[in-house]
């Protein structure tokens, strides 16, 4: 079977994860008064995440932006980005998922919000190689879930919305920008969250 259908796949928690979370770095700061939610979006939004320069000077930047321009902190949060990155796992099942999918021909893309560090430093490069085309938010300079991403990945491929699905574990990343696009969509989460990708593809190819 040849597919039209070009896959969208998100990375992190999607496909691979890693005990150590960005919001880890939240416990090192003095700046108590910040929420999670507001220094994940300016975590995604900052210079580490959208721009290809040095590491450490990004996170220095972003330390400065969230109040916190201490040498000692700075060192411990480069120390546990790289913990972060050097402990990433892939997901039970992703694996065979993927090959599932080559094997029927789908146009794999790989779409995430990711560091330049964490990319490179990712501990399994052999199973990003499964992906036609990988978008990496430092490498475009732009980060879920912003429009222009997928605009970005429909131009790669030119595909059609219609042919295109995006799989990813957040709502308001994944899901919802998405489907705002006329993609179709399938939110992945707990123990069997490959079982609806399955379903899905066992629907479409009887079609």
């Amino acid at each position: 079977m040849v597919s039209n259908k070009v896959v969208i796949f998100d990375l992190w928690q999607t496909l691979a994860d890693s005990p150590v979370r960005p919001s880890s770095i939240l416990g090192l700061l003095p700046n108590k008064n910040i929420s999670r939610e507001v220094f994940l979006k300016m975590l995604f939004q900052s210079a580490i995440f959208l721009e290809n320069k040095d590491f450490s000077l990004s996170m220095k930047e972003f330390l400065a932006s969230v109040q916190c321009s201490d040498e000692k902190t700075l060192k411990k949060v480069l120390l546990l980005w790289e913990q972060m990155a050097s402990s990433a796992y892939i997901i039970n099942g992703a694996e065979d998922l993927i090959s599932v999918l080559r094997s029927k021909n789908y146009r794999l893309c790989l779409l995430t919000n990711i560091d330049q560090f964490g990319y490179e430093k990712f501990p399994f490069p052999e199973f990003l190689e499964n992906f036609e085309y990988s978008f990496l938010s430092y490498r475009e300079g732009i980060a879920k879930p912003d429009f222009r991403c997928w605009q970005t990945i429909r131009d790669h491929f030119g595909a059609e919305y219609s042919n295109m699905i995006m799989i990813g574990d957040n709502y308001s990343d994944d899901i919802e920008p998405a489907s705002g696009l006329g993609i179709s969509t399938i939110q992945v989460n707990g123990v069997a969250r490959y079982k609806k990708i399955y379903d899905y593809l066992e629907k479409y190819e009887k079609t």
